[in-house]
């Protein structure tokens, strides 16, 4: 396969569902082929400056930078390395900072809304939604916001309630409807349908004009 032309899966589901051990499940699973990982979240445009972070909608499709995003996809699919951005949650701005991304056999984009935005999608050998409770989700977002983040359990409850439980429903949770392969998470790194999936990128990557 031409190392210019990755396999291109895109792994998407709410917030707290896993993706981020899924994506390190299949890189680990191939770790004799170049992988390499987009993050949606390293593209979002920042908190606008008359604004305030507490009532911004990180999880809005409109905060997203689609076009830089889509733009690297094809730079990457052409052979030609790219810039990530890394943003920064603290300051709620990009960090000046950047990581380069080289073009690989398998090129893995992860995020909330990877499968929401139509340009995106229409990019991807293989669609994947993770499946995971709601209070699954909600529980592992505490705790990493807590940890990570340095966020109050009040100001997590607050932008729950106010931005990512209706975008879930409005954005994301939809997405199950154009997903290729959906995979269950409501156990700690027991994913539903990971070896089938893994199987299926085997088969990709053997054949690139295969579509599940």
């Amino acid at each position: 396969m031409d190392i210019t032309r990755p396999v291109i899966i895109g792994i998407a589901g709410g917030s707290g569902c896993g993706k981020t051990i899924a994506v390190n499940r299949i890189k680990s699973h191939f770790d004799c082929i170049s992988v390499e990982v987009i993050n949606q979240d390293s593209y979002y445009i920042g908190v606008p400056d008359t604004g305030s972070p507490a009532d911004y909608n990180f999880d809005h499709p409109d905060a997203i930078d689609w076009d830089l995003l889509n733009n690297h996809i094809n730079t990457l699919s052409s052979g030609i390395s790219v810039n990530m951005p890394e943003y920064c949650f603290t300051t709620h701005t990009r960090k000046k900072e950047s990581k380069i991304i080289k073009p690989s056999k398998i090129l893995i984009i992860e995020g909330i809304l990877v499968l929401q935005n139509k340009e995106l999608r229409s990019k991807l050998n293989c669609a994947i939604f993770i499946d995971t409770d709601s209070d699954v989700r909600l529980f592992r977002r505490i705790g990493r916001d807590m940890t990570d983040r340095g966020r109050t359990l009040d100001s997590i409850k607050y932008q729950y309630n106010r931005f990512v439980r209706p975008s879930y429903k409005q954005f994301v949770e939809p997405c199950k409807e154009v997903s290729d392969m959906i995979i269950c998470n409501n156990t700690d790194g027991e994913f539903v349908g990971i070896n089938m999936l893994l199987f299926f990128i085997h088969g990709i990557i053997e054949n690139p004009t295969l579509s599940l």
